[in-house]
C-alpha cells in the first residue's frame, strides 16, 4: 500500500511515514542510508492519510479515514492519546491533514466529513478537546499549513482560507 505522508523531526534525527496499510514507523536518521527503524505500529481500523511531529520532536502526531487523531511519544511509540469523533456518527470524516501551531499549543485537522459545509476542527493539543469547528469551506478541506498567527486552509473548492488560532 502507498506511503500517505512523511515527516522530519525539528532536530532532524527521526523520519516518520504513514500508509493506507495502516503503519505508523519512525525511523533513525543517522545518514542518507539509514535504515534504523526506532519504533513501529500497526492502526487497525483504517488507512493513515497525515502525520506530524510537535515543534519540539517530542510527540508525533498521526490522523486517518477513521477520523481519530493519534498522539505517540516520538522516543518509543508509547500512545499518549486520542481524539475520536462523537459518539452516534454515522460516517466519521476522514482526516485528510492537519497542523500544529508554530508554539505546539493547538492543532487542527481537515477532511471530508461527508456534509457541507466542510469543517476545521482546532483543539488544545494537551488534552485534544474541540475548541472550534470552523465552517470553512463548500468541498473536502485538503490541507493546511501554520503561519505565524494562525493557519491556513486549502479546498478541492480550489480556494484558501487564512484563519486565527482562537
Amino acid at each position: 500500500m502507498s506511503v500517505t505522508a512523511l515527516a522530519i523531526s525539528p532536530d532532524g534525527t527521526a523520519l516518520a511515514s504513514v500508509s493506507h496499510d495502516k503503519w505508523v514507523r519512525v525511523w533513525e536518521l543517522g545518514g542518507l542510508a539509514s535504515r534504523a527503524l526506532r519504533w513501529e505500529t500497526e492502526v487497525r481500523t483504517s488507512a493513515i492519510n497525515h502525520c506530524q511531529f510537535s515543534p519540539d520532536g517530542s510527540e508525533l502526531y498521526a490522523g486517518g479515514s477513521d477520523g481519530i487523531v493519534r498522539v505517540w511519544a516520538t522516543a518509543d511509540g508509547a500512545p499518549r492519546r486520542e481524539h475520536e469523533p462523537p459518539a452516534g456518527v454515522i460516517r466519521p470524516p476522514s482526516i485528510f491533514a492537519f497542523v500544529l501551531s508554530r508554539t505546539g499549543g493547538e492543532v487542527a485537522w481537515c477532511g471530508n466529513a461527508w456534509v457541507v459545509p466542510y469543517e476545521v476542527y482546532t483543539a488544545e493539543t494537551k488534552t485534544l478537546r474541540v475548541t472550534r469547528r470552523i465552517p470553512a469551506h463548500a468541498e473536502e478541506v485538503m490541507i493546511l499549513a501554520a503561519y505565524p498567527g494562525g493557519f491556513c486552509s486549502g479546498s478541492a473548492d480550489r480556494t484558501v482560507k487564512f484563519w486565527d488560532w482562537r
